[in-house]
């Protein structure tokens, strides 16, 4: 049996993702008040409360709820009060979402992803 691909091909144009680095690690001291900036996208996921980003006066928690996500040259600060254990992938993408604005942007993680989280920050 033969399937024509072609068509979908033309219209489903899904960006490339290639990950540079996938790390997880209890936040060190020197994190706090720490400058940020790199040419590749950030996602980060904390297993605990105690630590934030700052972008242009925007506070935003890290937590076990949700997914923060950073575009390439984004400048921005960390804050720490504890040091919870830090998951970080680093990662780039093609277009269309390689022109994405700089910011913080985060998204709630629950259940099944959540566990996903929580598994690669503990190394298991």
């Amino acid at each position: 049996m033969y399937i024509r691909t072609i068509a979908m091909e033309a219209t489903y144009n899904s960006p490339s993702v290639r990950i540079l680095t996938i790390n997880a690690m209890n936040l060190p001291e020197e994190w706090e008040n720490y400058s940020f900036s790199a040419p590749y996208w950030r996602l980060y996921w904390n297993a605990a409360p105690g630590a934030e980003v700052v972008w242009k006066s925007n506070r935003t928690p890290l937590r076990p709820d949700r997914l923060v996500i950073i575009p390439p040259d984004t400048a921005f600060t960390a804050k720490c009060a504890h040091r919870p254990r830090h998951l970080y992938i680093h990662f780039l993408v093609g277009s269309p979402l390689d022109a994405a604005l700089p910011g913080v942007y985060h998204r709630p993680v629950r259940g099944d992803l959540r566990q996903i989280a929580a598994a690669l920050a503990s190394g298991e």
